[in-house]
């Protein structure tokens, strides 16, 4: 017969097996975590003596039209910035071809008078016409007489005229 002692130690043997895999599993989702936020949020501390907590520096990064005063790419924010960083920022070209001038525009959360505003210009073209035929599109007479020997090559000395079709 097991007694009550024997039955404590198969129930912390087991608590103790369910906190391993408790623990496996949340390493393994702290892992994943991780890969999914891809790189460290690394920046700058910046001098806030009278916030609350450590201040690092952020900054935000968008395509506005200033003439019709809108913003062409959602605000990037740009958490990471220890020395340099490559962002792609995509956008819809604008409908007609022409010239246009846009600002790219560089704001900081902690600075004042570090924003940045840099205008490009874009070059719209008349966009080609879409393709209406293709070679590989296009089926021939030769292909067609293929099928046709094809069906003459299933005709073999043992068939009969029952067995042909016209």
């Amino acid at each position: 017969e097991e007694t009550t002692d024997d039955k404590k130690k198969v129930s912390t043997n087991n608590d103790d097996d369910d906190d391993d895999d408790w623990d496996k599993f949340q390493s393994g989702a702290n892992k994943k975590d991780r890969v999914l936020e891809g790189r460290t949020k690394q920046s700058h501390l910046v001098h806030s003596p009278y916030f609350p907590e450590e201040k690092h520096e952020y900054w935000w990064v968008y395509l506005s039209d200033r003439k019709s005063r809108t913003l062409l790419t959602v605000p990037y924010h740009v958490t990471e910035l220890v020395d340099e960083e490559e962002i792609q920022l995509k956008f819809t070209a604008p409908r007609w071809p022409g010239v246009y001038v846009f600002a790219v525009c560089l704001r900081s959360d902690s600075y004042f008078g570090f924003d940045q505003m840099h205008d490009i210009k874009l070059d719209v073209k008349e966009a080609p016409e879409p393709l209406t035929e293709h070679p590989q599109w296009d089926i021939s007479d030769e292909e067609d007489d293929t099928k046709e020997e094809d069906k003459q090559s299933d005709i073999s000395e043992f068939t009969t005229d029952e067995d042909v079709e016209d």
